[in-house]
């Protein structure tokens, strides 16, 4: 591999593992805490998002249908969104209650319920949709009360999950219950963050993390990236073997249910041994190289600190009592890429209370549910087809597919393989012996079609799908058809 692609894979590394693994009493203690809180099994979360806008980039206004940049400002500068959260991580079930508050008035309007019972994930969409609503026009409310109706929730399991992902990318992690799964990938990779910290960087300290009382701040200045990642990768690369060796050791002692929860396989993980085994020689035969690499990076950049200007992320840790966790983060971002016209700048605080408590009750919902699938199938589907080379993308809401099919120009008319389009459509297709006719049923009845038998397949006219329903458009710009159910 070029000597760059490692640098660029260690870079990685450090940004991810050892910006959290350093060992002053300070940083020990606040690892040690969110740990200690992460390890509650039963609890109740109540707190606030607030998003301070100061600019945008001014293209974010432009076009028809956008609210004016006074009109959002105002609208988040008078909002902030609150949560209400219990969780029993036993049993894998949670409840989680978000409302927007106005700060001037305190009047609360409900917007979305997340419920998690067994391997099921309920989402009550009334409210939501009811808000949208206040903010749509006739079309776009009626389309909604077209999707929904009166439908309270939405239940999402596993399987729709599958169903929705591409083909060979199952959801990651997610086999049998979402919160006892994250629960489990916590700990897991919280092995691997224990490794680090007492076997790798125990003897390095960023200052990152400082102490007052019980109370302990993290603090990370876009501005200071450079001088904070510079002594850290010197460390890592003066101490490669212990990570290496770490890392390693923390492969090897998964076992094959505990990489199934990761979403790895034996073969991901062979490949990732082989993988550290090869960067440990690499930049041990290398070390001098990257070394010098590292001593020769600008530490005072003036580009990175006109760029990022005064962004940082603040996060404090205190422990109220015996099984009380208070936490506050600030992130704000102040982003200037080529000019005034282009800057982003907001601040986004979040608090959070987390108690620990005796049991939690969670109950599945039993107003008006559907299931994602069912929710899916009332969503239009649409097809684009290019004529000349066949390619098509097909929308079906929450996924879609793209591929070609087989497009016959004919007399100057498209013709489209029948069985291919419908069933894309979820249709039933078939074909009738007797009259010689390709046909799709629907609720027992069938719609015949006069079709062009071309290579033992149905072919249809595009305008003649327009028979059973479908919208049928020409962009002659583009020589795409585009059919719509």
């Amino acid at each position: 591999m070029h000597r760059k692609k490692w640098v660029a894979l260690l870079l990685v590394l450090l940004l991810t593992t050892g910006l959290f693994t350093g060992c002053s009493p300070a940083e020990k203690g606040y690892y040690d805490l969110v740990k200690e809180a992460s390890n509650q099994k039963m609890f109740e979360q109540t707190g606030s998002i607030e998003l301070n806008l100061d600019q945008l980039p001014a293209n974010t206004f432009e076009g028809e249908n956008v609210f004016t940049e006074a009109v959002v400002k105002n609208a988040i500068a008078n909002h902030k969104l609150n949560f209400l959260g219990k969780a029993n991580m036993n049993q894998g079930e949670f409840q989680y209650d978000l409302s927007i508050v106005d700060k001037k008035t305190g009047a609360k309007i409900e917007l979305i319920s997340l419920i998690g019972k067994a391997d099921v994930l309920y989402i009550k969409v009334d409210q939501m949709v009811r808000y949208l609503k206040e903010f749509g026009d006739a079309e776009d409310n009626q389309k909604l009360d077209q999707l929904f109706g009166d439908t309270e929730y939405v239940s999402l399991s596993i399987r729709d999950l599958e169903e929705i992902m591409p083909p060979g990318n199952p959801p990651i992690g997610l086999k049998n219950n979402y919160l006892q799964d994250s629960s489990r990938q916590q700990m897991i990779w919280l092995r691997l963050f224990d490794g680090l910290i007492d076997k790798v960087y125990d003897q390095y300290q960023p200052g990152l993390v400082t102490k007052t009382n019980n109370r302990y701040a993290l603090t990370l200045r876009a501005a200071d990236s450079i001088e904070v990642a510079k002594p850290l990768a010197v460390y890592t690369i003066k101490n490669i073997d212990k990570l290496g060796l770490s890392l390693k050791s923390f492969l090897s002692s998964l076992t094959p249910n505990e990489l199934a929860v990761l979403g790895l396989t034996p073969e991901m993980k062979e490949g990732a041994l082989q993988g550290i085994g090869t960067m440990v020689a690499e930049i041990n035969q290398n070390r001098d190289q990257y070394l010098t690499i590292i001593e020769e990076i600008d530490v005072s950049s003036d580009e990175l600190k006109q760029l990022v200007n005064d962004s940082e992320l603040v996060t404090t840790f205190e422990k109220k009592d015996a099984r009380t966790y208070d936490t506050f983060t600030r992130m704000h971002v102040h982003v200037t890429p080529e000019g005034p016209a282009e800057v982003l700048n907001f601040t986004l605080n979040m608090q959070q209370t987390q108690k620990g408590v005796g049991s939690v009750q969670i109950d599945v919902p039993n107003g008006k549910v559907i299931s994602f699938k069912d929710l899916q199938n009332r969503m239009p589907k649409q097809m684009k087809v290019n004529v000349d080379h066949g390619r098509y993308f097909m929308d079906k809401g929450f996924s879609n597919t793209s591929g070609t099919i087989d497009v016959r120009l004919i007399d100057d008319h498209a013709y489209l393989p029948l069985r291919q389009i419908a069933e894309s459509m979820e249709e039933k297709v078939g074909w009738d012996q007797e009259l010689r006719q390709a046909y799709v049923e629907r609720n027992g009845k069938r719609h015949m079609f006069t079709e062009m038998i071309l290579d033992d397949k149905a072919f249809v006219k595009i305008r003649d799908l327009g028979n059973i329903g479908y919208r049928v458009a020409w962009d002659d710009s583009t020589r795409t058809i585009t059919i719509e159910q």
